[in-house]
């Protein structure tokens, strides 16, 4: 089911750790994608997109 699944990926993209000491709101965001995108290269661009806004909007 596709509501399991995008819970699955937001479950994995809370846990990853971004060092905020280093990186800015954006760049945070795209990094925490980076690592989801890198466990699941089946996420598109727009999957992505999504998850990057997702990470910043927790961390705003």
């Amino acid at each position: 089911m596709l509501v399991d699944r995008v819970r699955t990926l937001v479950d994995q993209l809370q846990t990853i750790p971004i060092d905020w000491q280093f990186h800015t709101l954006a760049s945070g965001s795209d990094e925490a994608t980076r690592v989801l995108r890198r466990r699941h290269p089946e996420l598109d661009e727009t999957a992505t997109s999504a998850l990057a806004w997702l990470v910043s909007w927790w961390w705003r």
